[in-house]
């Protein structure tokens, strides 16, 4: 849709329409500002206008699946855009460095929480270092609140999603999701980091659940092709360290490094490596063990993931490591040959068995 107006328009709307009155800097007069409008996380949608006079005008019917963006430029031009609610009534739009959005209850109200948020920033960058702590917890605090009590509408939705990866507490964004009223759920965005985060929560509860327990038995197979069991090795070493990784696997790669200065360190004390790939492929595999060279056992279902031998390690991600003793017991999960030695881990046990 094109609007090619002169002036702003003001005029009766009616009782679920929206009217966009804009204004931006002249110098871009002529230029096209584009209204994209989503639904479940994609463009579905896109209006234009021309700018005359430094304004610009849009309208329609409400639409808050989802938050809609204005823009105006193109990289490496300079770009000024701003995010708002298509909600009914007359929104007024400033474009700027920092762009204005307020005349409805939605964008008034996300006008006003990211004014507080640009004020909690500036006073990180200029408090003192005994308080930054403090103000941190208390933006993170207010933060969750507003997004709790506005989940019903989209701009709370969106800054849920953008906020997903600074939430610290896997728990709270399950809570916070679950508010959403279940004919608003619609954003694929959403929907799968919350089934991702649910698995990880109850993976995480199962490897806590672990430590202190008898390892769990799995027959697997070798690179030769050969059946063999778990239980074929533990308990013939003092401790064994389940190394669950791919073939895939990047931080897998980067770890054996540390895996191989572990082994070379500890292997005459007692110590055995097991690498449990969760590979489907039996050439990627054997490949990748040829290719990093590691000295030690390794095993694979070759079932890839989930499978039951990660449900029952509590496998959500690799590199994972299980640290076992010559009892079987489980001592630790979640653990990386890198973790091991930074913290001394396996010296530490040792020492304790010669004491």
């Amino acid at each position: 849709m094109i609007v090619l107006l002169n002036t702003i328009v003001s005029c009766q709307l009616t009782s679920n329409e929206y009217q966009i009155n804009g204004i931006v800097n002249d110098n871009l007069n002529g230029k096209a500002i584009m209204l994209f409008k989503f639904k479940a996380d994609t463009i579905w949608k896109v209006d234009t206008a021309y700018i005359k006079d430094g304004k610009f005008f849009f309208e329609g019917e409400e639409e808050l699946d989802d938050v809609s963006i204005l823009s105006v430029g193109n990289y490496p031009d300079k770009v000024f855009s701003a995010e708002l609610a298509l909600e009914k009534g007359i929104i007024h739009v400033k474009l700027d460095s920092i762009s204005e959005v307020r005349g409805t209850p939605i964008n008034d109200n996300y006008s006003s929480y990211k004014s507080t948020i640009r004020k909690y920033n500036d006073s990180i960058k200029t408090c003192d270092k005994e308080i930054i702590h403090d103000i941190i917890d208390a933006e993170y605090q207010y933060q969750k609140n507003w997004i709790a009590n506005n989940v019903n509408v989209p701009t709370a939705r969106m800054e849920l999603r953008n906020w997903y990866y600074n939430i610290a507490n896997d728990s709270l964004f399950v809570a916070l999701y679950e508010l959403i009223p279940g004919e608003l759920q619609t954003s694929p965005d959403l929907k799968e980091k919350y089934e991702r985060t649910f698995e990880s929560i109850a993976a995480n509860k199962k490897q806590n659940e672990l430590v202190n327990q008898e390892f769990i038995d799995f027959e697997l197979i070798t690179l030769n092709k050969k059946k063999s069991r778990l239980s074929d090795y533990i308990g013939k070493s003092k401790y064994v360290f389940l190394e669950f990784t791919a073939s895939w696997c990047g931080p897998c790669r980067a770890d054996i490094p540390n895996l191989k200065t572990l082994y070379e360190q500890y292997k005459d004390n007692g110590f055995e490596i097991i690498s449990i790939s969760v590979d489907d492929d039996y050439n990627q595999w054997k490949r990748f063990i040829e290719e990093e060279d590691a000295p030690w056992i390794h095993l694979s279902n070759l079932e890839g993931v989930p499978s039951d031998l990660t449900k029952a390690y509590g496998v959500d991600g690799v590199p994972h490591g299980v640290l076992i003793d010559r009892e079987g017991k489980i001592i630790s999960t979640k653990l990386s040959g890198l973790f091991l030695l930074h913290f001394n881990t396996l010296g530490e046990l040792f020492e304790k068995e010669n004491l």
